[in-house]
């Protein structure tokens, strides 16, 4: 894809680039919201070296001088924090991440830390290496590290208030738990995954649990056309940008649409 055409905005840039690897690896709405926020991230460390107030996440009061804030090299730092970022992630989408460089003129083998290029090394390399052992497992594709094993099977229930899988092709294709550590995983800005926890879901047998499901049979019954191309539109399944990427992709329309600038 020509990326290029679309946007001027390295940030804008960058993300629709995301979103693409996203929907051509799909691996998951966990592991794409992290790559969503590690990328993002990186870019902003870089942009930060660049601004006298903002502080970077990784660098600290990292502050290049006042000679060397420039649009331009704002610019190319952000466009090497987001290149190295994503090549971290997503290893096989080189080639596309790889064009974009070539697209805008950059030398994609640069890797000094003295020069804005560096700026952007340095930054999402220090993130990166910061994000390497906060429990994706990212370094081994996010397998899990619970031993995880369902309490149901697709064609038993034990519990039924535990999650069962689903047999996509007669017991020959079954649904997997997706990365079951998740819960361990070191948050970007909460103090742990436990501190805004939801209650827990109406258990089975309860009122509560026979109201939901009345109601969610009173809805089916009810469905418009309209309503089930509304709930088509954000399922965000296999092959699409995933929830976290649709959420993102409205932040981008925001953006465009608000004429929000690189330091807003």
């Amino acid at each position: 894809m020509d990326f290029s055409l679309h946007t001027e905005d390295p940030v804008l840039l960058w993300n629709q680039a995301t979103l693409e690897a996203i929907s051509n690896t799909n691996m998951g709405p966990t592991p794409t919201s992290r790559a969503l926020g590690l990328v993002n991230t990186s870019m902003y460390d870089a942009w930060a070296a660049y601004d006298s107030v903002a502080i970077g996440t990784q660098l600290g009061n990292l502050q290049v001088d006042s000679e060397e804030i420039t649009p331009e090299n704002k610019s190319t730092a952000i466009n090497y924090a987001a290149y190295t970022t994503l090549l971290d992630l997503f290893p096989t989408q080189e080639p596309a991440f790889t064009q974009i460089l070539q697209q805008l003129g950059i030398d994609s083998t640069i890797s000094s830390t003295n020069i804005a290029a560096g700026i952007g090394n340095l930054a999402a390399k220090t993130l990166l290496n910061n994000k390497y052992t906060d429990g994706s497992n990212q370094l081994n594709n996010y397998t899990d590290t619970t031993n995880y094993q369902p309490v149901n099977t697709w064609d038993k229930i034990t519990d039924p208030n535990r999650w069962q899988p689903i047999s996509i092709d007669n017991g020959n294709n079954i649904q997997k738990f997706l990365t079951p550590q998740w819960g361990d995983v070191t948050p970007f800005a909460l103090k742990s995954g436990n501190q805004h926890l939801p209650p827990p879901p109406a258990q089975f047998g309860t009122q509560s649990y026979i109201d939901q499901a009345l109601q969610i049979i009173e809805y089916s019954a009810l469905l418009t056309d309209e309503q089930k191309v509304i709930a088509e539109y954000w399922a965000d399944g296999p092959q699409t940008i995933l929830p976290p990427g649709h959420w993102h992709l409205i932040a981008e329309y925001v953006s465009t649409r608000d004429k929000l600038s690189l330091d807003d």
